[in-house]
């Protein structure tokens, strides 16, 4: 009964952490340009070491964390170049922008959560790599779903395929 709970208990916050991940990334580039999302996402690493130090307990070399630091210091002084590039941009664009640059950060926060924890799970045999993916991508989906039906994208979309099947 306890191993079902804490199956059910890591699974639950594996599919928030993965829906997490793909939705405020994917919501974070209405506020931001594509290539400032990719610096950012490719920083992961960063995320995944500070996570797996809290999670795993597991501990890296000086060098290691200055090469993180270093990721660090040039992600932020690509976005910083950016906000440069936007300088005849309103203020309102600037703030915009941070919003979006903080929903990034709640991006790479959910892949470290989500990249630990799916270790954690497969260390110590809860489920198989494949039931982990398949209910991590349904729960995604519905979330994303949800989501879509609040926001009106999916009755929008609808719409739009009756609208184009009708024409032909």
């Amino acid at each position: 009964m306890a191993r079902e709970r804490g199956l059910s208990q890591s699974l639950f916050w594996l599919c928030v952490a993965y829906a997490g991940s793909n939705s405020v990334s994917k919501l974070a580039l209405d506020y931001v340009s594509i290539p400032t999302q990719i610096v950012f996402k490719s920083c992961k690493l960063v995320a995944v070491m500070i996570g797996s130090t809290f999670i795993l307990k597991r501990t890296y070399s000086l060098f290691e964390y200055a090469i993180a630091c270093g990721l660090v210091i040039g992600m932020a002084c690509f976005a910083a170049a950016d906000l440069k590039g936007e300088a005849a941009a309103a203020e309102a664009s600037h703030a915009r922008m941070l919003f979006g640059l903080v929903l990034l950060v709640g991006s790479l926060f959910c892949d470290s959560v989500l990249g630990n924890l799916q270790e954690l799970v497969q260390k110590g045999n809860v489920c198989h790599e494949t039931e982990l993916m398949y209910v991590q991508s349904l729960f995604s989906g519905l979330v994303l779903f949800v989501w879509t039906a609040l926001s009106g994208e999916l009755s929008a979309s609808v719409a739009l395929c009756v609208t184009s099947v009708r024409s032909s």
